[in-house]
């Protein structure tokens, strides 16, 4: 497995188990963690767009230094 790919597992089993561990949370905690949490899910996304799956938008970095 590559580096994206293993890093792809880590992130989607990070936010899984952080839904059970948030609700044993007091609520200032609770609120930490959900926003902790949605960062974890844009980096989720970004890296899935990396690794080819999912689509990009137009105007998207696609990795080229091109204007």
């Amino acid at each position: 497995m590559k580096k994206l790919e293993h890093a792809i597992a880590y992130f989607e089993d990070a936010i899984k188990e952080s839904d059970e561990i948030i609700a044993e949370c007091s609520e200032k905690l609770q609120k930490e963690l959900t926003e902790q949490q949605k960062h974890f899910e844009v980096a989720l996304k970004i890296m899935k767009k990396w690794n080819g799956e999912g689509e990009r938008k137009v105007g998207e970095y696609t990795g080229s230094h091109s204007r």
